[in-house]
């Protein structure tokens, strides 16, 4: 693929998730792959379970990729000579989610009752990865990752941060000893250890969201 091609394209699915955004509706038919493919000229099972990756590709300005496994998208980066793969973590939330600590931090709860049900805003966006990857599905990941948080009640993208894929790497490497089944690498990390990326979308930035919703937000949590 061409740069010139690329443009076009990524314009393109920018423009038609703009619209969707606008008027809240849901038509990506018209969406391109980075095969060239329009997402209406493809069977429904190949494409259904890949809107996640579309709209966190194009909010990043990626072309999202249709394969089952691997790579989410393809994306140019400035002074490249040809795309790189890319991963992407979608993650969304309701604002009635949201809950006010006694110090004033911002949680995520969907039970005040229950202090298990919590956690800090910056851990409840994350990237998810299996925790129980073979070195050579580990090395797989060395690819760079965006994590792109969504405002569901408002209908619109928070922010994007990037991670380059050594990094990426190393801190699931760190968690391969985890008990659990899934790894995650949150938000914090993501601020700590890489960089937050512009976009067609002009993002409200996440320290500017969090700081208009505790001041929006009305419920509390009984401890902190």
């Amino acid at each position: 693929m061409e740069l010139a091609q690329y443009q076009q394209h990524r314009l393109h699915n920018q423009a038609i998730i703009k619209k969707c955004l606008e008027s809240r509706s849901i038509d990506f038919s018209d969406i391109v792959f980075a095969c060239g493919t329009s997402a209406r000229t493809l069977p429904f099972d190949s494409v259904a379970g890949k809107w996640p990756d579309v709209i966190a590709c194009t909010a990043i300005g990626a072309l999202p990729l249709l394969n089952a496994t691997g790579a989410d998208g393809i994306m140019w980066f400035a002074g490249d000579s040809a795309p790189r793969q890319v991963e992407t973590k979608f993650c969304g939330i309701w604002q009635e989610e949201l809950a006010k600590g006694v110090r004033g931090g911002l949680y995520y709860t969907t039970n005040l009752d229950n202090n298990n049900s919590k956690c800090a805003i910056t851990s409840k966006f994350q990237g998810k990865f299996d925790a129980n990857m073979s070195e050579d599905t580990l090395g797989s990941k060395n690819r760079d990752t965006f994590l792109v948080m969504f405002d569901k009640t408002e209908n619109r993208f928070i922010d994007a941060y990037h991670l380059s894929g050594d990094t990426v790497v190393r801190l699931l490497h760190n968690k391969k000893n985890d008990k659990r089944a899934t790894a995650t690498i949150k938000l914090s990390a993501f601020m700590q250890y890489g960089q937050r990326i512009a976009s067609f979308f002009e993002f409200e930035g996440f320290p500017k969201w969090q700081d208009r919703m505790k001041k929006k937000v009305t419920r509390y949590i009984i401890t902190e």
